[in-house]
């Protein structure tokens, strides 16, 4: 003899459903940036451009106003650290890399 428990798949999507809090008035973003190389080294700059988009329709976010940049070494050190001003989903700009930096 087998027994399961019964398939609950459509109670559980009606419940989401009815939920504020899974609906899309929640808008989660993500952000793409862009260099200028893929490689750097002391001395250089960096050049960047970011995108700040909402996660579902990949169109520009307006909320977003700051955003952290940070960039670092091959031993995964912290070596530079910005925070940029986003307008209408997008920033740029460069990071000068010291020339000290090994």
């Amino acid at each position: 003899m087998v027994n399961s428990q019964e398939n609950l798949q459509g109670l559980a999507t009606d419940y989401i459903n009815s939920q504020k809090v899974f609906s899309s008035d929640i808008y989660q973003e993500k952000f793409f940036i862009h260099t200028n190389k893929s490689l750097y080294f002391s001395g250089e700059k960096i050049w960047y451009k970011t995108y700040v988009v909402y996660e579902s329709t990949n169109t520009p976010s307006y909320k977003t106003s700051n955003l952290h940049i940070s960039v670092y070494n091959n031993k995964k050190e912290l070596i530079e650290n910005r925070l940029v001003f986003v307008e209408n989903g997008k920033a740029s700009g460069f990071i000068d890399l010291d020339s000290s930096y090994k």
